[in-house]
């Protein structure tokens, strides 16, 4: 215990000491400890850029330990500018003291404490340790009950974050070429629009019906030079199971992609024969949203960007309203259904008063119709 305190009272004094002009490295550990949820990461791999806008002069590295997820954390963090070096390593092959500033994001900070004691006692005891250490777990993480937090807390960060920006995630035009020829390689010709329709997410609740899927579905294949992608990224099945919703005449129309990876999934939905991506309010939805905000802050024309739609329910969003989901994405027509005359009418999140959208939504998606999804598409769709 007398050492705890005794590394603690060293981080406390060197926090005080550092400007963050004068910081060159900063570390930042990102240990989660929970099941991988993409829209979520999506969102916190985001806020590296206000630390980056808060540490201007300093290189700035992640570190994952190892078991997490990995593949998913590489896939929306390749090509990020706000990132220097990703390290997947133990805290033990991690060389804190050659950084400036260590910022934890996680549900236990003790263990990232114990290990300081253990490596660093007598380093503070020799007048040699000289890292501050911050906490941003509870900015950067959901709410948890559970969690233990014994780091100081960098208040002066939260003001970069006050104001949020749409969400960017960072795809190279190699990465867009290989979408490309992915799409040609598998029946796309300039004539064809890709329509992506995301039909999985983590929750049952966040999915239409699934005759009302299908007839939507069946909807869209009716117009002409549409080819229809579906990613069946664990080869279920998929292709199966559609032919015997939609039979062999439409199913030509669309095409399964089978295991690919999280980036590869990436790269076909910023391809330029995407033409409008529909799905409910998952993770994919914010990385496409992401990826098309970051096209546009490049200079790319409103016209070259998708029709991107997603429907929201309740049951699924706990206490969050859908605004505090999509209320910052403002490439996304977010639908939600309202009670009007006595009947459910779609609403887009944008449409409604500033009061009206945080106010928590009480119709579920199982009360979609095709007929109000295929009414609102054929106005808003032009293809």
């Amino acid at each position: 215990m007398e050492d705890y305190q005794l590394i603690l009272n060293a981080i406390t004094k060197n926090n005080a000491l550092f400007s963050r002009e004068k910081v060159k490295k900063v570390l930042v550990i990102f240990d989660e400890e929970k099941k991988f949820f993409l829209g979520d990461c999506c969102v916190r791999f985001d806020r590296l850029r206000y630390l980056r806008d808060y540490y201007s002069n300093a290189a700035i590295d992640i570190n994952f330990p190892p078991g997490q997820s990995i593949n998913q954390y590489m896939a929306l963090l390749k090509n990020n500018p706000n990132v220097n070096s990703i390290l997947p390593s133990t805290y033990e092959d991690v060389d804190f003291q050659q950084y400036d500033v260590i910022i934890c994001v996680s549900y236990h900070e003790e263990r990232i404490m114990e290990h300081f004691v253990v490596r660093y006692s007598v380093s503070v005891k020799n007048g040699e340790f000289k890292i501050a250490v911050f906490s941003m777990s509870k900015p950067f993480l959901d709410p948890d009950g559970n969690g233990v937090f014994v780091f100081p807390v960098n208040y002066d960060i939260l003001n970069f974050v006050k104001t949020p920006k749409p969400l960017q995630l960072f795809i190279s035009q190699e990465e867009k070429a290989w979408g490309e020829k992915w799409l040609e390689e598998n029946g796309v010709t300039p004539d064809d629009s890709l329509f992506v329709l995301l039909d999985s997410t983590t929750s049952n609740l966040k999915l239409l019906k699934i005759w009302v899927y299908f007839e939507f579905l069946g909807h869209l294949l009716k117009r002409k030079n549409v080819k229809i992608i579906n990613f069946d990224e664990n080869d279920i099945g998929k292709e199966g199971f559609y032919r015997e919703w939609l039979g062999d005449e439409n199913i030509d129309k669309m095409i399964f992609s089978k295991k690919l990876s999280l980036r590869e999934v990436f790269c076909i939905i910023s391809s330029k024969y995407t033409k409008f991506v529909f799905g409910p309010c998952t993770g994919i939805m914010h990385c496409t949203s992401s990826i098309y905000n970051k096209f546009f802050d490049d200079g790319v024309s409103r016209d070259q960007i998708p029709l991107i739609v997603t429907y929201t329910g309740t049951d699924y969003l706990k206490n969050q309203s859908v605004n505090s989901w999509w209320g910052n994405s403002p490439l996304v027509n977010c639908l939600l259904l309202k009670r009007s005359n006595g009947e459910n009418k779609i609403t887009v999140l944008r449409s409604l008063p500033e009061e009206e959208r945080n106010q928590r939504n009480e119709i579920p998606c199982s009360e979609y119709t095709s007929e109000m999804l295929i009414g609102y598409i054929d106005k808003v769709l032009i293809s």
